[in-house]
């Protein structure tokens, strides 16, 4: 979904990581979250509750239109169309075996191709430090999912999201009665901090041709001028 600000910025727990000889170093945090007084929401940013569940159930689901015109300031890549969330401040790049759906600020970007198995979900804040939200997050969905052998696989504060400093969580847990992996990646822009997440099944990650997946959505996630 991502690409590393440094190959070495990472630690691995319990899984093979995207780079070779990862090893710990500071600002990273293989293991408890930052305190549980510091994970408090900023004053108009609730929980995530029901981060990577997907929009089914939820009120207030809308279902977008893509378009094929880019929004101001959007790098499509080849066979993708746009949809905008205007609530959120944002645009992302859709291809056509995806449908996207919105609830206020966050967007699901969803296929029923069972072939697939690759989702994206994004959520749009008032500006908050990215660290501090991932952490509360993670934190919230650890709790969550104690009963769905959630594993924290690594947390980074060294990452990149289209050439900005990003942070970085990445985690498995069972979703449907199947193993899913996820990364969620944590950036500020402009006035708006925005997570973004990637689930798949946990058999598909980065591999069985959705590996291209979170490259190409990470070039077309554009922030929308206010």
């Amino acid at each position: 979904m991502s690409r590393h600000a440094d190959p070495q910025a990472d630690t691995a727990l319990g899984a093979k990581s995207d780079t070779s000889a990862d090893q710990p170093e500071a600002g990273d945090d293989p293991g408890a979250v930052t305190a549980s007084n510091e994970l408090a929401p900023s004053a108009a940013d609730l929980p995530s509750d029901g981060l990577g569940a997907g929009h089914v159930g939820r009120q207030g689901v809308v279902e977008i239109e893509v378009e094929d015109a880019e929004a101001p300031g959007q790098d499509l890549p080849d066979h993708y169309k746009s949809a905008r969330n205007p609530v959120g401040g944002y645009a992302v790049g859709v291809s056509s075996v995806y449908e996207v759906y919105t609830v206020g600020p966050t967007t699901f970007v969803e296929s029923d191709d069972t072939m697939i198995e690759a989702n994206f979900e994004v959520h749009s804040y008032e500006s908050v430090d990215p660290w501090t939200r991932l952490a509360q997050d993670e934190k919230l969905f650890a709790e969550e999912h104690a009963e769905d052998q959630y594993k924290k696989l690594k947390m980074s504060k060294r990452w990149t999201y289209r050439g900005k400093p990003a942070v970085m969580w990445e985690f498995t847990w069972t979703r449907n009665g199947e193993r899913a992996h996820g990364r969620q990646i944590a950036f500020r822009d402009g006035p708006r901090t925005y997570t973004v997440l990637y689930r798949s099944d946990d058999t598909w990650w980065l591999s069985g041709g959705s590996q291209s997946y979170p490259l190409d959505f990470e070039q077309a996630f554009t922030p929308l001028s206010r």
